[in-house]
């Protein structure tokens, strides 16, 4: 019998890609046939020990706030009630998938897999992960790891949902003017543009963004790793990514494909433009091959821990 899953996430939110995928990725688990749930993740708990006491009021606090627990209409994600805990807790029927940025083991499963949405310790500096778990990267450009005992798996877990309802290339501006531009993880990178007259896209929701890159001439991003930048070539834009220091656009961007209509630096911008019309059909046929990925990734991880 096939190994129910369990996937620690935030709440579903359009604009925040990471939770985005994760519910994402739950739902392509159970259109392929397999059980899958979220169950509601909790900041805030030193996972580097287990004190039950603390980790009882995380469950009560997630509980109370399940109401507010937002998941997406369009996706099949069923949640998990953080008081069944104890079911999940050591149980080899379940394997839990945990994002990069969760230290530790805070349901205590079985089977752990990580997925490296950004680079482990980006966000903080740290990670503690365990032994005999199992490692995915998002994509090429996401760092490797390896810990004695776990396993680097040499395959992506790629998985995108890629909003042509808004982002395409209808109702764009006959005269395009002015910038806009993103800080997001590149927040406190040297300014190199003029910020005075610039629209910050920084908190916006798809619609009011959509609108902005349909009507702007450029789009500069501060974050290399965010979607916003390919979001805004298939709009029209000339999209442009700040390099960060000592970092070459090979490394940045390994895959040839994801430079298609992203210049990183200004002076690759002619050659950006020539590749623009290739950006929305590379993100349509990228959501194809996710549900691909997803049953590759089930392939391996039901081998891992059948071991």
């Amino acid at each position: 019998m096939k190994k129910t899953i369990i996937i620690f996430s935030q709440a579903f939110d359009i604009n925040s890609g990471g939770a985005l995928v994760l519910h994402k990725l739950c739902h392509l688990i159970n259109k392929l046939g397999r059980e899958c749930f979220i169950y509601p993740y909790f900041p805030g708990l030193a996972l580097d020990c287990f004190n039950e006491d603390l980790f009882l009021l995380n469950i009560q606090a997630t509980e109370d706030n399940l109401k507010h627990y937002k998941v997406s209409s369009e996706f099949n994600t069923p949640i998990v009630l953080p008081s069944s805990y104890k079911a999940i807790q050591n149980n080899k029927s379940y394997i839990t998938i945990y994002p990069e940025i969760t230290m530790g083991n805070p349901l205590k499963a079985a089977n752990v897999v990580r997925w490296f949405l950004h680079n482990p310790g980006f966000h903080t500096g740290k990670i503690y992960y365990e032994s005999k778990e199992i490692y995915f990267r998002f994509g090429e450009e996401t760092e490797r790891i390896f810990l004695p005992d776990s396993k680097m798996s040499s395959n992506l877990l790629t998985v995108t949902h890629f909003l042509s309802s808004l982002y395409n290339e209808e109702d764009v501006a006959i005269k395009r003017s002015g910038i806009a531009y993103c800080l997001r993880k590149g927040k406190g990178k040297k300014i190199c543009h003029d910020i005075e007259n610039s629209i910050l896209i920084d908190g916006l929701n798809h619609e009011n963004i959509s609108s902005i890159f349909k009507h702007v001439q450029q789009f500069i991003s501060y974050d290399t790793r965010t979607y916003y930048s390919q979001l805004a070539a298939v709009c029209g834009c000339e999209s442009i990514i700040i390099p960060d220091d000592g970092i070459s656009e090979d490394q940045c961007f390994p895959d040839i494909a994801t430079r298609y209509g992203v210049s990183y630096g200004f002076e690759n911008i002619e050659k950006s433009n020539s590749t623009r019309h290739l950006v929305a059909d590379y993100l349509t046929q990228k959501d194809l091959i996710s549900e691909l990925n997803v049953l590759n990734f089930l392939s391996e991880i039901d081998n891992f821990f059948d071991r």
